[in-house]
């Protein structure tokens, strides 16, 4: 790889200057005796013009910005950057951003390959910085830009109240900070405070992260090494947003490609086009009061469908993020994949307090499988507490919402999704539309929503019970369903003449065959605690039929009856259905769709004035009252007054 001045990578990257002691040609020390330094002499120096050198020892360089590295501008070799930075910011207009540097001690570092070879690095340090430019207009769109670099190491970076305004970038640079194409990159210790990407270019919806933007996108094969990648490790992301224009013209193409505005209000990857097996660590971080106009108020992730994508955010605290549409906290979207090396996505070990979305207020990740291929999302030992949804009535998964869109044949072809060792509390929502293990201590506790509050389960969701799983829900709240909420299609009856039923919406992971009521002997429990519902405090259903049975140890076939019997339930007097009379019964807690109405009279006749009371019940799978929803249509009989 050849650096030169007129590489972007070594462009405007700082608004401190650096010199090593001593004179210009200091860098002949022991420590360069076999490096191969080069010139382009072919380099344009038009880039470079506009930074005026008013150091008189450093007229020599090309591009004083970047002193530390500037003996090497035009060399060849692998290049790795580490500055200690600090901006504050003061009014600006037009375009522009004034900056103030503040006086720092600084080292920078420049890797290269001895000889210009692929190995055996040396290093070059510089210690020593003073500051020599204080006061300087300049446009934001070349500042903190890398392209196709090897290596990008940031450490201590503070970016205070940036706003970027009338800047066009390509491939979604619309960040203040913003990588590309560049194959391992390391950000630690940093602070990103009130950046805003505003969205008011020609291309408002090519992407618009508020803060920080990782980028692979339109790169030929073998353009960059396999296997990048990026770590973000103790940082902070502040009051960043990623927003979009308020008033759009036909002229302002914002419906190009047709990618929505405003995604990754702290910080966002997006890994398109052939890019193989990225690797993304986050760890240690705070994402707080951050704002996405449509996705993802915290962290934005986007995989292709090439290789084996893998992303790990653990020790993570996202708190009062907030995005528009979907994933408050977090947010991954993944396509394709392959059953062999499926993309992973895992959450250890993180907080997410008080986020808001219409989707998956917390965290929500979304698959497009394309044929049942094993995309798969882990999530342990997490927190979730105080998350809601923008709109009770329009949206789901405010914890957590995992969504699969897939042309699956049969449920087997799901990818398994997890989650062990979690807590979510006090939220307005559920889980929901995907395949889901549970493992280890899971609690759902002081959950509300309008149904399903702790889990809201679509389509041929399934809920796995590994061995050794004890699950509370406890104190949640919802008109049906408070706990666990199925809104399943009904499926054939062929599904019942079958040894096990894997449509159910509960199943147990480690065995296939082994009927319900032996569940207990795998140390399986599910409780239910103080949870309150018209209908269904621990569990209301458009069938309970998709959980049939015809074991081979099992007497005759199955009986709906018998469910809310299975050993692994443990219903406490205190679950309140509040539609029943004998509110408190046990029995009640267990509720289906209505499959048949009782009805007093078949017909009422009767004269003017006299008062007739029609008695409509309707009666679900339990034979029990339940929740319907019936049409009345008066039909006149013209024969009869």
């Amino acid at each position: 790889m050849k650096i030169s001045c007129s590489t972007k990578v070594l462009l405007r990257v700082s608004l401190i200057y650096f010199f090593c002691a001593g004179s210009t040609s200091g860098y002949t020390s022991e420590v360069l005796k076999n490096v191969q330094v080069t010139v382009d002499t072919s380099a344009s120096q038009l880039n470079c013009t506009s930074e005026n050198n008013t150091t008189e020892s450093h007229k020599s360089f090309l591009c004083p910005s970047l002193q530390a590295a500037l003996q090497l501008t035009g060399s060849t070799g692998r290049c790795c950057y580490h500055y200690f930075i600090s901006f504050r910011h003061t009014p600006s207009s037009g375009g522009f951003v004034h900056f103030i540097t503040e006086p720092i001690v600084t080292s920078a570092s420049v890797t290269l390959n001895s000889g210009g070879s692929e190995s055996d690095n040396v290093t070059i340090s510089c210690h020593i910085a003073q500051e020599i430019l204080t006061k300087r207009t300049l446009d934001l769109k070349y500042i903190l830009y890398f392209n196709s670099s090897l290596y990008v190491n940031f450490r201590i970076l503070k970016i205070e109240q940036v706003e970027i305004t009338n800047s066009t970038f390509s491939y979604f640079k619309e960040a203040v900070f913003d990588i590309h194409n560049c194959y391992n990159v390391t950000i630690s210790e940093s602070f990103f405070k009130s950046n805003r990407g505003t969205g008011i270019t020609k291309r408002s919806y090519r992407g618009n992260t508020g803060s920080l933007s990782i980028t692979y996108n339109h790169v030929e094969t073998g353009s960059i090494p396999g296997n990048p990648m990026i770590t973000i490790k103790s940082c902070r992301f502040i009051n960043n947003s990623a927003a979009a224009t308020t008033s759009l013209k036909s002229s302002d193409q914002v419906f190009a490609r047709g990618i929505l505005t405003g995604r990754g209000g702290a910080m966002a990857v997006f890994a398109r086009e052939n890019v193989f097996n990225i690797s993304v660590l986050i760890t240690d971080c705070e994402f707080k009061e951050n704002y996405a106009r449509s996705y993802a108020g915290g962290a934005y992730i986007l995989f292709n469908g090439y290789g084996h994508h893998v992303a790990l955010v653990q020790q993570c605290y996202f708190k009062s993020n907030h995005a528009g549409e979907g994933g408050g906290g977090i947010l991954v979207l993944g396509t394709k994949g392959s059953r062999e090396s499926p993309h992973i996505f895992q959450v250890k070990n993180c907080t997410f307090h008080d986020n808001k979305a219409t989707l998956g207020a917390a965290l929500y990740y979304s698959i497009n499988l394309d044929g049942g291929r094993s995309n798969r999302a882990h999530i342990a030992d997490c927190v979730f507490t105080n998350n809601s949804l923008l709109s009770e009535h329009d949206g789901f998964g405010v914890a957590i919402a995992v969504d699969i869109a897939d042309n699956f044949e049969e449920k087997e072809s799901f990818p398994v999704n997890t989650i062990s060792n979690c807590l979510i509390a006090n939220n307005t929502a559920g889980i929901v539309n995907a395949r889901v293990v549970l493992s280890g201590r899971i609690s759902f506790i002081n959950n509300t929503a309008v149904d399903g509050a702790a889990m809201y389960l679509l389509l041929f969701s399934q809920i796995q019970l590994s061995d050794n799983v004890h699950i509370l829900f406890k104190g949640n709240k919802g008109r049906y369903g408070a706990s666990i909420f199925v809104g399943a299609f009904p499926l054939v009856e062929v599904f019942r003449q079958i040894p096990y039923n894997p449509q159910c919406f509960l199943a147990l992971e480690s065995s296939k065959t082994l009927p319900p009521y032996r569940w207990a002997e795998k140390n399986v429990t599910i409780r239910f605690e103080g949870n309150s519902a018209w209908f269904g405090a621990a569990v209301y259903t458009t069938s309970f039929a998709t959980c049939s049975w015809i074991g081979f140890q099992f007497i005759e076939s199955f009986d709906e009856i018998l469910f809310s019997d299975w050993p692994i339930f443990n219903v406490s007097s205190d679950n309140e259905n509040s539609a029943f009379k004998d509110r408190y019964n046990q029995e009640n807690s267990f509720v289906t769709e209505s499959v048949q109405l009782n009805v007093n009279e078949t017909a009422l006749s009767g004269w003017p004035g006299q008062k007739l009371t029609l008695s409509i019940t309707a009666i679900d799978e339990f034979s029990k009252p339940t929740g319907s929803l019936i049409r009345f249509a008066f039909v006149p009989n013209n024969n009869q007054v």
